[in-house]
């Protein structure tokens, strides 16, 4: 069995170092993809950190419609733990 779990969460970890939380990378991509929005399309939605996990998710389904790759799934493991650390830190915040 190949180790997707294991890939994803030594990634995920990789790119906290590297990139900060997820609640915080993510939530600066939401307020940049929302004022992209508003701006090109007078759209006014308030896209949230793991709304932006979600777009990543179906991206990555996206991709392996069109080319299988293993690459697609780890990244969606690493997708679904960021939402779990959102959450965590929701919880951390009340």
């Amino acid at each position: 069995m190949k180790d997707y779990i294991g890939k994803a969460s030594a990634i995920v970890e990789d790119r906290g170092a590297a990139y900060g939380s997820p609640s915080g990378n993510h939530g600066c991509t939401a307020e940049l993809w929302n004022a992209f929005l508003r701006r090109k399309h007078g759209v006014s939605i308030e896209l949230t950190p793991r709304d932006v996990c979600t777009l990543m998710v179906l991206q990555k389904v996206s991709r392996d419609a069109f080319m299988p790759k293993d690459d697609n799934w780890i990244d969606v493991i690493g997708y679904a733990a960021n939402v779990g650390m959102i959450e965590d830190d929701k919880e951390g915040d009340a």
